[in-house]
């Protein structure tokens, strides 16, 4: 894991973690930062788009293939398929793990890096968290029994776990360190402020409810549509709500960022530029 000892600040104390601020700083990231990230998050659909439809090809010309040199000869081309299928399973997987892995690092390389004072690097940030795909699915195996054990039997220590889980991820991330170092880490930086990590949770449960809300009020996209122009009302319709969306959650994105950043500073003493750096290392 990073040591920040080294770059701890002797001149500026770091803010205390509030939920407000984390909410007020994230909307001020968002501001700033929300083209860069809109251009991020359409090239990495893209990419995962593209490459999902080049595993479709490969396994409809493997059957096609199967089923043009074998026939159906004892059950050749019934058998051959399904071993296709899971030989490209798995490789769907694996780029779906590490497109999830590459979005979360995303909104937290956009936070440290807009406080830190530096321009963020997508790429970079896209590729780390790819990487540490596998380490991020331990963590959520890891916190999936007590995540459901808390929100059965109450609710407020599940979405603890969920918060709490949430700075896991960023740990292992930016200091690339592993399922069971990253939860040590989350519980050292998240002392003394887990109830606050709680309302930040809470808040971003709210935000996130606001568009199924909106869509409850409109009931139907279809009653955008116009008998002059329905397709285009209807198109228009649901890229707002699509956008509506993507920044809602990117703002509550960027607010546990925001929160990560700040308990950081607030355990380690360290300074904002140090947080960026130990990314880009």
């Amino acid at each position: 894991m990073t040591d920040y000892s080294a770059y701890a600040s002797a001149f500026a104390l770091p803010p205390p973690f509030r939920v407000g601020r984390a909410l007020v700083c994230a909307l001020g990231v968002f501001e700033r930062q929300w083209a860069r990230l809109l251009g991020a998050t359409l090239l990495a659909c893209l990419g995962l788009f593209a490459a999902i439809a080049v595993l479709v090809g490969i396994f409809i010309g493997g059957i096609l293939l199967l089923n043009q040199t074998s026939g159906l000869q004892s059950g050749l081309a019934l058998r051959e398929p399904f071993v296709l299928k899971i030989l490209l399973g798995i490789p769907a997987l694996v780029l779906t793990m590490a497109f999830c892995g590459g979005m979360i690092a995303m909104p937290v390389a956009t936070v440290l890096a807009d406080l830190g004072g530096t321009r963020p690097r997508f790429g970079r940030a896209f590729r780390r968290g790819a990487w540490r795909c596998l380490a991020l699915t331990g963590i959520f195996l890891l916190l999936l029994v007590p995540m459901a054990i808390g929100m059965v039997l109450l609710v407020l220590p599940g979405i603890l776990v969920i918060a709490f889980g949430s700075i896991a991820t960023m740990a292992c991330i930016v200091e690339r360190a592993g399922p069971i170092d990253s939860l040590r880490r989350a519980a050292y930086l998240t002392r003394g402020n887990r109830w606050r990590l709680v309302g930040l949770a809470l808040c971003g449960m709210v935000i996130g409810w606001i568009p199924a809300a909106v869509q409850l009020l409109v009931k139907d996209i279809s009653l955008l549509a116009t008998p002059e122009r329905p397709l285009l009302m209807t198109l228009l319709g649901t890229a707002l709500i699509v956008a509506f969306n993507w920044t809602l959650s990117t703002i509550v994105s960027l607010s546990y960022g925001v929160a990560y950043h700040d308990l950081v500073r607030l355990q380690d003493g360290a300074a904002s530029e140090a947080i960026a750096d130990a990314l880009e290392s």
